[in-house]
């Protein structure tokens, strides 16, 4: 075997045993079923809707496009109920709970999959400003965010990315108005004032295989190459 081929076959070998440089990138859905409706109160914060996503780009102009997404997020429990009578704010605060979604997907250049991907909600707060929708004559709350940690794709969903199939986290946000209810309901009811709600997720990518032994072995053909030049 020639002293290129030998390296060549190192490089080939080095690709499919060592880890690969890696970028991040995000995803971007937007929660909404032309009202997007959540459930609170002394139960858990709830969301339960379909989803759309923004088409990704995985590699060469090829992009992956999310045919149907479900959305249902629970939050943990609720922890502490802050009610303050005198100005009509009620604070709800929660633990940390599960996003799940339910993705069915197709990449441009032909390949399919279906399957989940769940990621793990950081706790939150958010306040109630009691009878403020002068709109609708319920309550509203300010926007607010609830942070993704760390979650998990489904192998097949993660392939037809292109990314690794644990995340690094997120964010999904809401304002809310038309609130039923007072702080003594089990369930509130309430709509986001947009009829959506953004969701990031934070992947990385996983790089071409193919465009790595090309760099790999270039780079050892230069070697190769320099080698053999003879000294002047």
């Amino acid at each position: 075997m020639s002293i290129l081929r030998s390296v060549v076959f190192v490089a080939a070998v080095t690709i499919l045993v060592a880890p690969a440089p890696s970028t991040a990138d995000t995803l971007f859905f937007r929660v909404t079923g032309g009202e997007l409706l959540v459930e609170f109160g002394l139960q858990p914060f709830q969301l339960a809707e379909s989803a759309e996503g923004e088409a990704f780009p995985v590699f060469d102009s090829v992009f992956v496009f999310f045919d149907s997404v479900f959305a249902t997020l629970v939050s943990g429990p609720l922890v502490d109920l802050d009610v303050d009578a005198v100005n009509g704010l009620t604070t709800y605060q929660y633990g940390a709970g599960t996003l799940t979604l339910d993705i069915s997907a197709h990449r441009d250049d032909g390949p399919t999959a279906a399957g989940t991907a769940v990621f793990a909600t950081q706790p939150f707060a958010f306040t109630v400003c009691e009878g403020c929708d002068t709109l609708f004559g319920g309550s509203n709350a300010d926007d607010f965010e609830i942070q993704l940690g760390l979650g998990l794709f489904d192998p097949a969903l993660a392939a037809l990315l292109r990314i690794q199939e644990q995340t690094l986290g997120g964010s999904i946000d809401f304002g809310l108005e038309d609130i039923t209810g007072d702080p003594s309901s089990s369930v509130r009811l309430a709509a986001d004032h947009r009829g959506f709600a953004d969701l990031e997720i934070d992947v990385v990518d996983v790089p071409e295989p193919a465009a790595l032994l090309l760099m790999l072995t270039g780079g050892s053909a230069w070697l190769v190459r320099r080698r053999r030049t003879p000294r002047g």
